[in-house]
């Protein structure tokens, strides 16, 4: 049984492997460090990040729907834990992201991921799909 960190905002549904929650947690500590000290900071934000939404303008740019993270994550344990959750705050729709894209500004779709990604991230397996022996 493997360990998953979880942060709902919005109806969108994130989810980090442990290895993930540590570089989100380093992040955050040395991106404050250098607020304090007054530098920039440029490090991207740590990723694999995979999302889960029903949002039907949704669906493309998240890994999947919030039955697929029920299904992937049974059996593992989780824990609820504040990090930032890509697509949570462009109103249940896509076109925003887009729109952005072709201004050149858009941040979040490089967290976009797929279900297989996620799948092979986590050594997880659909239930519809058959296991092979």
């Amino acid at each position: 049984m493997a360990k998953f960190f979880t942060y709902s905002n919005n109806g969108v549904t994130a989810v980090v492997s442990e290895e993930t929650m540590q570089k989100i947690q380093w992040y955050e500590e040395s991106r404050r460090e250098a607020g304090e000290r007054e530098q920039e900071f440029l490090a991207p934000y740590p990723t694999p990040i995979f999302t889960f939404s029903d949002a039907p303008g949704l669906q493309g740019v998240v890994t999947g729907t919030l039955r697929d993270k029920e299904e992937l994550l049974r059996g593992h344990q989780t824990e609820s834990r504040f990090f930032y959750v890509p697509f949570s705050n462009c109103g249940g729709s896509a076109e925003l992201l887009y729109r952005d894209k072709l201004d050149g500004v858009s941040f979040e779709l490089a967290f976009v991921t797929t279900l297989r990604q996620a799948m092979d991230a986590f050594g997880l397996v659909r239930a519809e799909e058959p296991v092979e022996a």
